[in-house]
């Protein structure tokens, strides 16, 4: 398969419709260009997959790495060693609308909304794609809106929800109510649902691919299984997860060794990875987090290693403690010391692609069903689902058998399955509401105190003062 290539064309179209502060941005002076681009088929799948490849390289091409590094040092999964002022303020969780992270979160998932839309929008209005590739296209557009106003209100709350390029709309836009939010995520994924190929497909055509690098109906109910988990919609939730659980011509559990490779029978969305070198790696998780030395003192990458909480989490069998952590001992100091980073991708140095970055996996499936079933008093099915994750584990079936017993078995499973994934420990304490229980233990032992308005972002303070119905969050004013 071709790698993503985004003609001169596209990268002129692309950087036209990016809303670079949302709310507040020109109307668009891109319509010849964009007009131009949906008059064959080529360019206009450029526009899909370039998208992709941007989710992976923006800012700095560390967005792979920076949201699980970002997000674990929020919670409690890594222990920080960098002096900088940004990882700083992110491990203490003393982020403020001044000086937001970076990435800008908020810019950036609203710039991949807006490309979206404009996709979308630029399909829809083309006479010259043909209907195939043009109801692909802007079901995969569906799916990326999707993605990221879920991930939007996640991290910040309630959000401004945006469906179209309309300057004067979007730029009155107030924030909606969470659950509103979700019930848009939902819709544009059922209706990408009912358009989307049923096959992965190649970056260039309609092909079929063997990479799963693009959405297909399988990628859709994976995503729709974890926002109907978060929405409470635990039937629905159930339904998604079983249809990708159940097709195991396709997906199976992989052993730990081998989760995390672009081969895996266990991926079921992955972002394809920049051409490896000796000095680019296969994956940006596995440059930044793997120490080939101590953790440093001033960069923001190899500056973390998996906090004692939870390395201590593991039982001593867990395979994933072996396969998914790995341990770098400095023998320069007597006695020597051990460090234990992320090591879920391996390969630095190498021009053999292995590795792609995992987004959706069928171990999450098996998680969702396990709390969508708890949720309806399944006790013995979420008992079935807990096992099947720890038996690949290498680990003993659960021996949970009440409900307080299981919740408590899911989310540690949970902990140790998903750790340093974008986001599931941050995410998966907030909607559990164990956010609070939890840092005010974790806070002080990064230096730092904890209260509750901090388990949302601030939004950036200069987008709530050129957007007039836009209010920040509570805590940050």
């Amino acid at each position: 398969m071709k790698r993503y290539i985004i003609p001169t064309l596209m990268l002129i179209s692309l950087s036209l419709v990016s809303c670079k502060k949302f709310l507040d941005v020109e109307a668009p002076k891109d319509k010849l260009v964009t007009a131009t681009v949906f008059e064959n088929d080529e360019t206009a799948i450029a526009t899909i997959t370039g998208i992709y490849s941007r989710m992976y390289v923006e800012s700095n091409n560390l967005l792979g790495y920076h949201l699980n590094f970002q997000f674990a040092l929020l919670a409690d999964e890594l222990r920080n060693y960098s002096s900088g002022a940004e990882v700083v303020r992110v491990y203490t969780n003393s982020l403020n609308a001044a000086n937001p992270t970076t990435p800008n979160y908020w810019q950036l998932g609203y710039n991949f909304i807006y490309n979206a839309n404009s996709i979308y929008e630029g399909c829809e209005n083309s006479k010259a794609m043909t209907p195939a590739v043009k109801k692909q296209i802007m079901a995969e557009s569906l799916f990326v809106r999707a993605w990221w106003h879920f991930f939007l209100t996640n991290v910040y709350g309630d959000i401004p929800i945006l469906t179209n390029t309309d300057y004067e709309t979007n730029r009155i836009k107030s924030r909606s109510a969470q659950a509103d939010v979700y019930k848009q995520v939902v819709a544009d994924l059922v209706k990408a649902k009912s358009e989307i190929s049923e096959l992965y497909l190649a970056g260039n055509t309609i092909a079929a691919s063997t990479d799963r690098v693009r959405p297909n109906k399988s990628v859709v109910s994976a995503f729709l299984a974890r926002v109907y988990l978060y929405a409470g919609q635990y039937s629905e939730a159930e339904a998604e997860a079983t249809t990708l659980i159940t097709n195991t011509a396709q997906y199976k559990l992989s052993a730990t060794g081998s989760t995390f490779l672009k081969s895996s029978t266990e991926a079921i969305w992955q972002l394809m990875t920049p051409l490896p070198s000796t000095t680019t790696a296969n994956t940006f998780e596995a440059l930044h987090f793997v120490l080939n030395t101590k953790p440093s003192s001033v960069a923001g990458t190899n500056c973390v290693t998996i906090s004692s909480s939870l390395l201590a989490a593991f039982e001593a069998t867990d395979k994933r403690k072996g396969d998914w952590i790995g341990k770098f001992t400095d023998n320069t100091v007597t006695p020597n010391v051990d460090y234990f980073y992320p090591a879920k991708y391996k390969s630095i140095s190498t021009t053999v692609s292995t590795e792609y970055t995992t987004l959706l996996r069928l171990g999450e499936q098996f998680l969702i069903r396990a709390e969508a079933r708890l949720a309806q008093n399944n006790l013995n099915g979420a008992a079935e689902d807990v096992t099947a994750i720890r038996v690949r584990a290498g680990l003993l079936p659960t021996t949970a058998s009440d409900k307080p017993a299981l919740t408590a078995a899911i989310a540690q499973e949970r902990r140790l399955e998903l750790f340093v994934e974008y986001g599931h420990r941050w995410f998966d304490l907030k909607r559990t509401n164990k956010i609070n229980e939890v840092m005010e233990f974790a806070a002080p032992a990064k230096g730092s105190t904890w209260a509750s308005y901090k388990q949302l972002f601030p939004i950036p303070i200069r987008e709530v003062q050129s957007a007039p119905n836009l209010k920040q969050n509570l805590g940050y004013n």
